[in-house]
């Protein structure tokens, strides 16, 4: 039998602000600004956050324990 590692995430949904943002437990995330207003996927890992629109991944981020810290690159 073959395994492979977990993969363990949280996935929800977020909405892309008109200032490209994405707001995950208090803290703010940039993605590309011509996601404004779309809602993209978030998987939530321990150390790092990504952000995808149609299983494609648009973005990544570490995760930022502090609440309400804005991560201004993806």
């Amino acid at each position: 039998m073959t395994t492979s590692p977990f993969d363990g995430y949280v996935a929800t949904l977020g909405k892309v602000s008109s200032t490209c943002l994405v707001v995950e437990d208090r803290n703010r995330y940039s993605v590309p600004c011509e996601l404004a207003g779309q809602i993209v996927g978030i998987r939530v890992y321990s150390d790092h956050l990504d952000f995808a629109v149609h299983d494609t991944m648009v973005a990544s981020h570490s995760r930022t324990v502090q609440p309400n810290v804005a991560t201004p690159y993806y």
